[in-house]
């Protein structure tokens, strides 16, 4: 989990660190991290007015223990 903080937080920084730690490409405006536990892309709009629009689309792989039954 991570967790940010502060005044100089934005989607720009976001993804930018997310990218560094998945080993993914920001280039800006959008975001690919692709390996074999997340597949993710990310688009980032930044409109007049304040207004931030991201769309994102996100696949991880779940990894499920076997628990050994109890008779």
């Amino acid at each position: 989990m991570h967790k940010y903080e502060g005044n100089d937080i934005s989607p720009q920084t976001v993804y930018k660190h997310l990218s560094d730690i998945y080993g993914g490409n920001w280039e800006g405006e959008s975001m690919i991290i692709k390996n074999n536990k997340i597949d993710c892309k990310a688009n980032y709009f930044d409109y007049p007015n304040d207004i931030i629009v991201g769309l994102i689309k996100l696949v991880t792989v779940l990894v499920q223990k076997h628990l050994p039954t109890t008779k």
